[in-house]
Formats: C-alpha cells, structure tokens, sequence
C-alpha cells in the first residue's frame, strides 16, 4: 500500500491497519510501514494515546473495577445520611415536638383555671352586692362548674376543694365530695389535693403532676399535669388538668403518618 505522490497521508494513521486487514493487505501495509520510520512512529503516537483515553474514560480493560465500587461509593453515603435523618427525627425532632405541645396544653389548661376561677369571682361579686347569700353563691358556683366540659369528647372538667384539703364538688368522684381528702394518695404514694394546698400556699397557683383516673373511667390510671389556682374569699382551690397519655397519643399519631 503507497500513497500517490501529492496525495496526503491519512489523519488517523491507526486506522491503515484496520483498513489492510480488512482488504488483506496486511503483509504489504507493515513492508510500507518498516520502510516508513515516521509512519510506524506516528502509529505508536495514536495507539497509546487510544489507551490512555481509555483508560480515563472508564471503557478499557482495566476500568471494570472501577464501576463495580462505584455505586458503594455511592449507596454507603446515602444510607449513612438517611439514617442521621431518622435518627434526627426521632432523638430531637419528636422529643422537642412533644416538649412544645405538652408546653402548649399547660398553658392552656392554666387559661381554662383562669377562666373557671372568674365564674367564682362572679357569683363572689353576687354575694356582695347583696343579691345572694354566700352560701347560695357556692351551691350556684358549684352548679356552674359541675356541668362544665370541654375537650374533643367533652369529658375534661373541673373540680374544686377547700384548703383543709375536703373536697367540695368533683364530677367523676362524688364518693369523695364531703371527704377530708389530706391523706388521699395516688398509687405512687402521692398525697396530690395536700400538694395543691401547699402550692397555693406558697405561690397562689401552680402546677401539680401525679396519677389519676383516666376521666370517669376508674379502672385506667394515668399521669396528669393539673392547674391549680386559690379562690381566697371562700378559701377554695380550682383546678383542671392535662392527660399526659393525650400528648403521647398526639406523638403517635404524628409519627404514623411520617
């Protein structure tokens, strides 16, 4: 194979031998190229510079380990983040999630004392202005509050005692209405109604934590958060709590859907 005079050589001199093979003239090709030095040396110019593309590209014949670590280069991260992410969830996002929302009820309980203690303000204000005696004021006051309800079953309420602690009016209790209730426990050993006195004592109003009775059902005890606050010309305690269990089946609730 010669190349006419004039004529220019071929660009991709690499591909003569491919083009010879395929005509069979391999014998004459590698003649022209042993009396061709410059030839045979730009050939060896483009054939390595084939397997050095190769090679960095992935596509010749030592990339295949490559691409089989390639996707765990790819997968471990990944995995590693996702689990940071639920871990994250779980270990901060929920607990401070359930830290705000049991923070929110508090205070809204702590609202609803408020406004229970106004109702006794109300009949309070009755009974100096001479329109009722003091003890029609209390069995009106009672009355009012007994009936109250709130909550998405309306079955939360309100109770009252007197600072002895003897409870004057409870909804799901009457069995302890009348009853000094000083020494009344919870199942933890807690003496919850001496607790409030004493927290009204002290500050006036407050928070008390222990175990009661989940609403009218006496078999299902539970902790509750209550808010207690002193009605000091009748020398009463008001108060209404949170289930503790209520939060908790909110964070459930939440976590389900996640």
């Amino acid at each position: 194979l010669r190349l006419a005079p004039g004529a220019k050589p071929f660009r991709k001199i690499s591909g003569l031998r491919t083009m010879a093979a395929a005509s069979g003239f391999n014998p004459g090709l590698d003649i022209f190229l042993t009396g061709n030095p410059g030839l045979t040396n730009e050939m060896h110019m483009a054939s390595n510079q084939k397997q050095h593309f190769s090679s960095a590209s992935g596509t010749g014949p030592g990339s295949g380990p490559t691409f089989k670590t390639l996707p765990v280069n790819i997968v471990i991260p990944v995995i590693l983040a996702i689990l940071l992410f639920i871990l994250t969830i779980y270990l901060i996002l929920i607990p401070l999630v359930e830290k705000n929302m049991l923070e929110t009820k508090r205070q809204g309980i702590q609202q609803l004392t408020e406004s229970g203690w106004s109702a006794l303000e109300t009949f309070y204000a009755k009974e100096k202005a001479g329109a009722l005696s003091r003890e029609k004021a209390k069995q009106m006051a009672v009355q009012h509050l007994n009936r109250l309800r709130y909550g998405p079953e309306l079955a939360d309420y309100f109770w009252i005692n007197d600072m002895t602690p003897r409870m004057i009016m409870h909804p799901y209790r009457p069995d302890l209405v009348g009853k000094d209730v000083a020494n009344f426990e919870d199942p933890a050993g807690k003496k919850l109604f001496s607790q409030m006195v004493s927290t009204v004592e002290a500050h006036g109003s407050g928070f008390v934590d222990y175990l009661w009775q989940w609403k009218d059902n006496p078999e299902k005890i539970v902790p509750k958060i209550s808010y207690v606050k002193g009605f000091e010309p009748w020398g009463w305690v008001i108060g209404t709590g949170i289930y503790v269990e209520d939060v908790r089946h909110e964070i459930r609730a939440i976590t389900r859907q996640m």
